[in-house]
């Protein structure tokens, strides 16, 4: 057995040129072929039964839409609830009470604006805005 290993060693070794090239080709060829058939035979099989992957959407949020002047409003009014300013109309009556988690309100204070939001209610029940977005309108409009 060793001798056969060490012959046919031998005469891999003195492959040259084109017969190298083409043993190369049959071989190469001869594992495709044998891969390909191994691919087709196979027959794929369920090992486990398949469940139903449902995604679940997270229920959207419908987002309210007011306009109005940003107005300031003591905090010392709302304590519980961290409430500073309110939305009111062009005649000064109040609209909804508005509260962020940022600045935003801060900086558009006394401008006509168009707040979107989420409604909530105060510790008085008083409704509340949860502001998500403002867009600041003009005037002429």
């Amino acid at each position: 057995m060793p001798s056969l290993l060490k012959n046919t060693y031998d005469e891999i070794e003195d492959l040259k040129g084109r017969k190298l090239v083409v043993t190369i080709v049959i071989v190469f060829l001869s594992f495709l072929f044998i891969g390909i058939l191994i691919g087709y035979l196979k027959t794929p099989t369920l090992n486990n039964n398949e469940t139903n992957m449902v995604v679940k959407k997270p229920p959207e949020v419908l987002l309210k839409s007011f306009s109005g002047v940003v107005e300031y409003r003591s905090p010392s009014y709302y304590p519980n609830d961290k409430i500073s300013f309110a939305l009111v109309d062009t005649g000064g009556e109040d609209i909804i009470l508005l509260k962020a988690d940022d600045d935003k309100l801060e900086i558009v204070e006394g401008l006509f604006v168009t707040v979107n939001g989420k409604i909530g209610k105060t510790s008085t029940n008083e409704q509340v805005l949860n502001v998500v977005e403002v867009e600041i309108n003009n005037v002429t409009d």
